[in-house]
């Protein structure tokens, strides 16, 4: 008879090419996760892609710089055979460079830096179990892989206009930028407001989201609670307490310090597109 109470087992396969550091992860997750079944482990793309089809693991740990290409590459591999039907928790040392952290983000995907943290190691693999414990949306899952690997393409940043938001209950929604008009926050949680009337809940505070939609798109952050995309914006009034108006209609109003730094940022835009103007008619 089977025990209820037993714990079940997440097959999980650790890919990184320095042993030292292999080895460490290994004890941090058989110390702290007692669900954690390490399968395999692997230190090249080849040796990983065998174990990932003869292992069928849950988890992969996949390290970004291995020994005879990148994890990319391995990613790559696996979807020309097929589907990928387990989860990855990127490995990646501080001195990678930014736009592959800038297309993790983008995409939703979990990753941890070197040395490892316990904390945020904690957080990714909670994230996993709770899709293991309730099945993972595979299909939902490789999009998020796909945008990815289209994002870092050719081993640089070529970004596209999807982001994706967890939504609330877990489900993964791939929203294009250019369909999102506001965002506001919602005691801890992210409400994306899109075009046609439409919005969900995404599970991230508006914190996460404004930076990756400020750095990333054409976004302004106008209060605390509060992030606008720049293209609805139809008119700002400063005086009439910082009133904006967005080209659906929608009225909203900038904190005194947003609305000062909105106005010195159209102000500042303005003046770009006279000088651009200028410049063509000389």
């Amino acid at each position: 008879m089977t025990n209820k109470n037993m714990t079940m087992k997440i097959k999980t396969l650790l890919i990184e090419d320095i042993e030292i550091e292999r080895k460490q992860l290994k004890e941090i997750l058989q110390q702290n996760f007692k669900e954690i079944e390490i399968i395999g482990e692997a230190e090249t793309i080849e040796r990983a892609f065998f174990q990932i089809f003869t292992l069928r693991p849950d988890i992969l740990f996949l390290d970004i710089n291995l020994k005879d290409g990148s994890g990319f590459d391995l990613l790559q591999k696996c979807f020309e055979v097929g589907n990928i039907d387990f989860s990855v928790i990127f490995i990646t040392g501080l001195t990678d460079k930014n736009f592959i952290i800038k297309a993790l983000h983008l995409a939703a995907l979990d990753f941890i830096f070197k040395p490892y943290d316990l904390e945020r190691l904690t957080e990714c693999v909670n994230r996993i179990k709770a899709n293991y414990n309730k099945g993972k949306q595979n299909e939902s899952y490789q999009s998020q892989i796909k945008l990815f690997l289209k994002n870092i393409s050719g081993n640089s940043f070529h970004q596209t206009s999807n982001i994706i938001f967890q939504r609330i209950g877990g489900a993964i929604e791939i929203v294009d930028s250019d369909h999102i008009i506001y965002c506001e926050a919602d005691f801890g949680t992210t409400t994306v407001n899109l075009l046609n009337d439409k919005k969900f809940s995404a599970v991230k505070n508006l914190t996460y989201y404004s930076k990756i939609l400020i750095d990333e798109f054409n976004f302004f952050r106008i209060s605390d609670k509060q992030l606008i995309n720049l293209d609805f914006l139809s008119n700002y009034n400063h005086a009439d307490d910082h009133k904006i108006t967005l080209k659906n209609g929608i009225e909203l109003y900038a904190s005194r310090k947003y609305g000062r730094e909105l106005k010195e940022h159209l102000m500042y835009l303005s003046n770009q597109q006279r000088k651009k103007n200028k410049d063509k008619l000389d």
